[in-house]
């Protein structure tokens, strides 16, 4: 019981308590767009690769595409004797 009026007086002195004139927002914040910059240029390279990568799968689904409209009928082997010398 008198534990839980000492806790009551606690908890009534902590809602009239004002919080510290202390403005750390700006140094918070300057540090958070620091770290953002840093993954930004940790994963431009990766991008990079990334869009080279799709432009060449893009370019393969076009030769597949045009060796079906051909009528050829290997498809994905006619597209594999086309690039074959990326494989090697």
């Amino acid at each position: 019981m008198k534990k839980t009026i000492q806790f009551e007086k606690l908890v009534e002195q902590a809602r009239m308590d004002r919080g510290a004139g202390v403005d750390v927002v700006d140094g918070v914040m300057s540090r958070l767009r620091v770290r953002e910059q840093e993954a930004r240029m940790y994963y431009r390279p990766l991008a990079v690769i990334a869009s080279f990568s799709s432009a060449a799968a893009a370019c393969i689904v076009g030769l597949v595409l045009w060796s079906a409209a051909a009528g050829s009928s290997g498809g994905l082997a006619d597209v594999y004797q086309a690039i074959s010398w990326v494989v090697q």
